[in-house]
């Protein structure tokens, strides 16, 4: 019994054998429709086997969600390498083009922005409020 058998359970590893056996490339999602797995069981597995050299990837199409996922071939083989994720614009990328637009300014000094509530009585009585900075 191999390592695979044992941490993924024999009958998991040899229904998906069964199913990639006639030497179709599929992504996990299609091997679990075909064999009523879980799809991330069948990752693992997959994975496992590709560390073994028993399966590699041979491209990475866009899933539903517009991500890229394996699809899994049997056979000693070269995997093809992952695309590089597409980033949203955020962090320091956001902060340079908006600054870029903004002209330069001072910060106004929190003393002159912060106005306190000021009673009607009071500033009928003393005027309206200015800061001592």
């Amino acid at each position: 019994m191999s390592r695979a058998h044992k941490a993924f359970g024999s009958q998991t590893v040899d229904r998906v054998s069964e199913c990639m056996s006639d030497g179709v490339a599929r992504t996990a999602r299609e091997v679990a429709e075909a064999t009523g797995l879980r799809d991330t069981g069948i990752s693992g597995v997959m994975r496992h086997l590709e560390a073994k050299h028993q399966a590699h990837i041979v491209d990475w199409p866009l899933s539903r969600h517009g991500k890229p996922t394996a699809r899994w071939k049997f056979g000693n083989g070269k995997s093809a390498p992952r695309p590089p994720a597409k980033r949203a614009i955020g962090g320091n990328a956001w902060r340079k083009m908006h600054a870029a637009r903004s002209p330069k300014t001072e910060p106004t000094p929190w003393h002159e922005t912060f106005k306190p509530f000021r009673d009607p009585m009071v500033e009928a009585f003393f005027g309206e409020y200015r800061s001592a900075a």
